[in-house]
């Protein structure tokens, strides 16, 4: 009688620790939908009547819908080049009381097979068409108002780029290895030979403006582990030509003495600006 208790005790921790691992397992291959890499999107810049008599008033609405994984800032929104029609002047901050919310927070993979969670923001301004003596000879009017969004953002590779580290004695032959990562703003692209010697060598990369935008001002570069990268010796940044890419290189390597494999991770920040455009015609009746 005692064994067949020691027995059914034996099946029931079994089967238990059968029903633990299949949970475990579930729960480590848990299904995610990728963000899609779109950058900071216009999804719609509308106005509510598109064809104006003079003094009519209409409001102007901007949606944008933020794909971005790592951090972003929303700087400026401006509406601009709006010609004969009047419209309502801001602080240099006054973007943010006309924008809601006043912050954007980053995309989210989707879990479980849902869609990802993509951030959206909204804003309005209000204008009024010229009086028809505003108008002067012109019997209707088209102006090609303007949308100007500034922002902060910065890309990193999701996966790593793993780069093989040996002993020169060791290394028959190498190979040329390469990752490219984009988020529909900027592209990045690495480069470097595999596998290398723990003296090291160099790491190659091109960053390159690619979205509808431009990128202001200059790129910050960073290198992750700082324990391969002579940090003194890489690039921190690099000023950005309209149109042009920037090339960089950077040399690296490893205090071992047993091969080695290592994920290296590159980020650029930068400051895009981009814009958006709608007709609105002004008629006389």
């Amino acid at each position: 009688m005692e064994i067949k208790y020691v027995l059914a005790i034996a099946i029931v921790v079994a089967v238990s620790g059968c029903a633990d691992s299949e949970i475990s397992n579930s729960s480590t291959t848990e299904k995610t939908t990728p963000v899609p890499q779109k950058g900071l999107k216009v999804a719609s810049l509308s106005i509510t009547d598109n064809t104006l008599t003079p003094e009519q008033e209409a409001i102007v609405n901007l949606q944008l819908k933020n794909y971005h994984t790592e951090s972003i800032e929303v700087e400026d929104i401006t509406l601009f080049n709006t010609g004969l029609l009047e419209r309502e002047y801001d602080s240099s901050d006054g973007w943010k009381k006309r924008c809601k919310p006043d912050e954007l927070r980053v995309a989210e993979p989707g879990k479980d097979g849902s869609e990802p969670r993509i951030p959206t923001m909204e804003c309005s301004w209000r204008i009024k068409a010229p009086s028809e003596k505003g108008l002067g000879a012109f019997e209707s009017k088209t102006e090609s108002i303007s949308v100007q969004i500034a922002y902060s953002s910065e890309i990193e590779n999701r996966d790593p780029f793993k780069i093989t580290f040996k002993p020169l004695s060791d290394i028959q032959s190498t190979k040329t290895v390469s990752k490219e990562f984009s988020n529909s703003e900027v592209s990045v692209s690495m480069e470097a030979e595999s596998p290398l010697s723990f003296q090291g060598g160099n790491m190659d990369f091109r960053v390159e403006e690619i979205g509808e935008g431009y990128v202001n001002g200059s790129y910050s570069f960073g290198y992750t582990p700082e324990s391969i990268f002579d940090t003194g010796s890489c690039p921190e940044e690099d000023k950005t030509v309209v149109g042009n890419d920037v090339q960089l290189s950077c040399p690296l390597g490893l205090e071992n003495e047993q091969e080695a494999t290592r994920n290296v991770f590159f980020s650029t920040s930068y400051k895009y600006v981009k814009t958006s455009t709608l007709d609105v015609e002004v008629v006389k009746p």
